[in-house]
């Protein structure tokens, strides 16, 4: 049995594929499979992939004629996996040398069903695994940094939302999460993340919006379904993923104002129909007030970032 399959959906990124693919055929972990479903792109990132499944064995390359989006992309993907753990690489993103080696050992020592190593965006470390040290639920975000037990994820038929192609990530996320996996993590090992004009994380218009919307009742169906959530972590979810998944978007978004006043709008009437602690969650308020709840909250968990990264970089001077 193939010990790791790595889902590559590939979209218009012929300028950053083969740094990607460069990552993943020289792993020090050899026994792979590289799982490369191109999504009807334009440009010739096909091209490019025919050219490295002409020269490695281990690249599976599914080919969309019409473009179907991220997450049937990754999705069949899962279907064809082999291996042993699955993991997911974004396509203009690249993962360190030793990276797939590091997880999948630590994988066998710990029969874990998810182990999850770091994200790097250029020189700036996120340090989400600190925060999931203290909450597990802050792991809704960074899903392709992990390592997943291939079993697990088709046993509790984990797929991602395929009416989604924005926002997603945390939905999958959350959903493997409230299946209670066993959860490693893995320092100083790290996925590598490229942000340019084109990352679907800069793209917040109206199509992502109305993802954005819908991928918010999909987590209140979960939550508020869920038999193991207390009330704590569901106010938990509330503030770190919802709450943020929308203003915290729309900050650097290119909407109106006009546009931004209706998307608030939406959200507070979302909130309001599902939300299922009404006493504590207080929706009836001003933008400007909702604003203010969600700036509050992420200056402070971005500040314990910084704290985090301050320590870990003295803890890295110390040992040199």
């Amino acid at each position: 049995m193939l010990k790791v399959s790595i889902v590559v959906p590939v979209y218009n990124v012929a300028q950053y594929l083969e740094c990607c693919l460069e990552s993943l055929i020289n792993q020090t972990l050899k026994d792979i499979e590289i799982i490369c479903v191109n999504d009807a792109s334009t440009d010739n990132s096909l091209e490019i992939l025919k050219s490295y499944v002409s020269k490695d064995n281990r690249i599976k390359l599914i080919n969309f004629e019409e473009n179907k989006g991220v997450s049937i992309a990754r999705n069949t993907g899962i279907k064809l996996a082999q291996g042993e753990y699955i993991g997911f690489v974004d396509s203009d993103d690249w993962i360190d040398l030793d990276f797939l080696n590091q997880l999948y050992m630590k994988a066998i020592s710990t029969n874990a069903d998810v182990i999850k190593a770091e994200m790097k965006s250029g020189e700036f470390l996120t340090n989400l695994n600190r925060l999931i040290e203290m909450n597990k639920y802050n792991f809704t975000c960074e899903f392709s940094t992990a390592l997943y037990k291939t079993s697990f994820i088709k046993n509790n038929h984990l797929l991602f939302p395929e009416k989604l192609t924005a926002f997603e990530d945390p939905v999958f996320s959350l959903e493997v999460l409230l299946k209670q996996p066993q959860i490693e993590l893995i320092y100083d090992c790290y996925y590598n993340r490229i942000i340019h004009p084109q990352s679907n994380s800069k793209n917040f218009d109206k199509k992502a919006i109305n993802c954005y919307l819908l991928g918010i009742e999909l987590i209140f169906d979960m939550i508020n379904s869920s038999e193991i959530l207390s009330k704590e972590n569901y106010l938990f979810l509330y503030k770190n993923l919802i709450l943020r998944s929308i203003l915290g978007k729309s900050e650097y978004s290119k909407i109106s104002s006009a546009e931004l006043k209706a998307l608030i709008k939406e959200y507070k009437n979302i909130v309001r129909k599902y939300n299922k602690y009404p006493n504590d969650i207080d929706i009836d308020i001003d933008d400007d007030k909702l604003f203010t709840q969600y700036k509050d909250n992420n200056t402070k968990d971005f500040l314990l970032r910084l704290r985090m990264n301050s320590i870990r970089k003295t803890a890295n001077e110390n040992r040199k």
